[in-house]
């Protein structure tokens, strides 16, 4: 049987609840960043969703495969970050075993090398009967 008071279990439970009151904030504020040689940064989310770009100078001397390819690696990179960062937030409350479960779960998969030839087809279902979009007077603002 358990040894411990009900004051102890009390004191456990306010400990617990002391460290993990604002981990789903802290964990949302997570995010990584990755540097290519090309000049470009990503910052994304835990999810890998792309939060900040900056393409440099990269889009004046890449074609759009190589640009594609490069946005690829590093928001793979970048993701691998912030899941790892993740990770280390929550294993002080997780333990030991659940630590090591999550970093086998997020650890960063074995990725073949895409090929630059690899190329992808967009493909428009020519039934669709909606109006097209205009999207030739929308802005898009990228920092600097």
């Amino acid at each position: 049987m358990n040894d411990l008071s009900t004051d102890d279990l009390l004191a456990l439970a306010e400990d617990l609840d002391a460290r993990t009151r604002d981990l789903p904030a802290r964990l949302a504020a997570v995010t990584g960043r990755a540097g290519g040689r090309h000049g470009i940064e990503v910052t994304v989310t835990m999810s890998g969703m792309l939060i900040a770009l900056d393409l440099g100078e990269a889009c004046r001397h890449l074609t759009a495969p190589e640009l594609t390819h490069e946005l690829e690696t590093l928001i793979h990179q970048a993701t691998d970050t912030a899941l790892a960062a993740g990770v280390d937030l929550v294993s002080p409350v997780a333990g030991p075993e659940l630590t090591a479960e999550l970093q086998r779960l997020t650890a960063p998969p074995d990725r073949a090398p895409s090929t630059e030839n690899n190329t992808q087809e967009n493909i428009v279902d020519s039934r669709e009967t909606g109006p097209e979009e205009d999207f030739s007077a929308q802005t898009f603002a990228l920092r600097d």
